[in-house]
C-alpha cells in the first residue's frame, strides 16, 4: 500500500465522518464533496501523478484516467451476492457545483437530497478503495481497515455492537406496533433509528482500545443514543404541532405528518484534556500574562 495514497484516503474518511454528523445542509455538502476530492487525489497519486491544485481540473483528470472506477459492482459471498451502487460522473460534477455554492453562496437543500449526496460520497470512497486494492493485489477490507485505524481509530467496536442492538430493539418494537395497529412496513421504515447514528472517536491508542473493547462504555453510548432518539422525536412532535396549529392534536392531515420529520439535526460534544502538569503550566502562563497586563496599566509612582 502506498503511504501517500493511504494518507489521502484517511483525509477522505475524516471528511466522510464530518459529513455523516453535519447538522446543516451546507456543512454536509461541503464535507461530502471534500471527501470525494480527497478520493480523487488518492486515485491520481496512485498513478505517480501530482494532483492538480484546481479542484475542477482534478475532477476532469480523474474522470479521464479512471472512467469506470465508480461503476456499480457485485460481490460474491458464500451465502449469496451483494450489489453495491456506484456514482455517475455527471452527478459528481453536479455535486462539485453544489460544493462551490455551499462554500461561497447562499445555500440550502432538503434533508433527502443531502442524504443522497452523503450516500454518493460513501459510494465513491468504497469504489476507490476497491480499485486501489485490486491494483495493489490485496483485499479491499485490508485497505479499508488500515484507513479506519489511521483516521477514526476504533474500527468495529463494542460501541457499534451496542448501538446495533439498540436499533434492533427499537425496530422490533416498531414492527410489533405496526402489527397491532396496522401499517407494519411503514411503521418499521419510519423508525427514527433508521435515520440516526452516534459515533465516539479518540486520538490515542489507549482510549481507542477502551472504545473498541469495553462493553460498559459501549452500553453507556447506547443509552446516549437512545436519549438522542427521544430528543429527535420530541422535536418532531413540536414541528408537527407547529404545522397543525390550532388543530393539533385533533386534526392532523398527511401534509403535517410528512413535514414533521423533514429536518437535519446534529448533537455534538467534545472533551479535550491535558495532564495535570500541562494543565498547571497552562494556568501558570495565563496568570503570568494577566500580571503583565496589570503591570502595564498600573500608574507609575512619581519620582522626587
Amino acid at each position: 500500500m502506498d503511504k501517500e495514497v493511504i494518507s489521502s484516503l484517511v483525509i477522505a474518511r475524516h471528511h466522510l465522518h464530518n459529513c455523516e454528523f453535519a447538522g446543516t445542509a451546507r456543512h454536509a455538502i461541503a464535507e461530502g464533496y471534500s471527501a470525494i476530492d480527497a478520493v480523487l487525489s488518492a486515485l491520481i497519486i496512485s498513478k505517480s501523478v501530482e494532483p492538480p491544485r484546481n479542484h475542477k481540473a482534478k475532477l476532469d483528470l480523474a474522470r479521464a484516467t479512471f472512467p469506470d472506477v465508480f461503476q456499480n459492482y457485485e460481490e460474491k459471498y458464500p451465502t449469496g451476492r451483494g450489489f453495491f451502487p456506484g456514482v455517475d460522473w455527471d452527478e459528481l460534477i453536479a455535486f462539485y457545483k453544489e460544493w462551490l455554492a455551499a462554500r461561497y453562496e447562499e445555500f440550502d437543500a432538503r434533508p433527502a437530497h443531502v442524504g443522497g449526496r452523503r450516500a454518493e460520497a460513501e459510494a465513491a470512497f468504497r469504489c476507490a478503495v476497491r480499485r486501489l486494492a485490486a491494483d495493489w493485489g490485496v483485499p479491499a477490507s485490508d485497505v479499508d481497515k488500515r484507513v479506519e485505524e489511521l483516521s477514526l481509530g476504533a474500527g468495529v467496536s463494542e460501541v457499534e455492537r451496542a448501538l446495533g442492538e439498540a436499533h434492533d430493539r427499537r425496530f422490533a418494537d416498531a414492527e410489533a406496533y405496526g402489527e397491532r395497529y396496522g401499517a407494519k412496513l411503514g411503521t418499521k421504515m419510519s423508525e427514527t433509528s433508521n435515520f440516526a447514528t452516534l459515533s465516539i472517536i479518540a486520538d490515542d491508542t489507549l482510549t481507542q482500545s477502551i472504545i473498541r473493547e469495553d462493553r460498559e462504555i459501549a452500553d453507556e453510548c447506547a443509552v446516549l443514543y437512545l436519549r438522542f432518539l427521544g430528543l429527535v422525536e420530541k422535536i418532531q412532535e413540536r414541528r408537527l404541532a407547529h404545522f397543525a396549529g390550532d388543530r393539533y392534536p385533533d386534526d392532523i392531515d398527511a401534509s403535517h405528518l410528512e413535514e414533521a420529520p423533514n429536518l437535519i439535526i446534529s448533537l455534538k460534544a467534545r472533551y479535550s484534556g491535558a495532564t495535570v502538569s500541562e494543565f498547571g503550566e497552562s494556568i501558570g502562563r495565563m496568570l503570568a500574562n494577566a500580571m503583565k497586563m496589570v503591570a502595564k496599566h498600573e500608574p507609575t509612582a512619581p519620582t522626587s
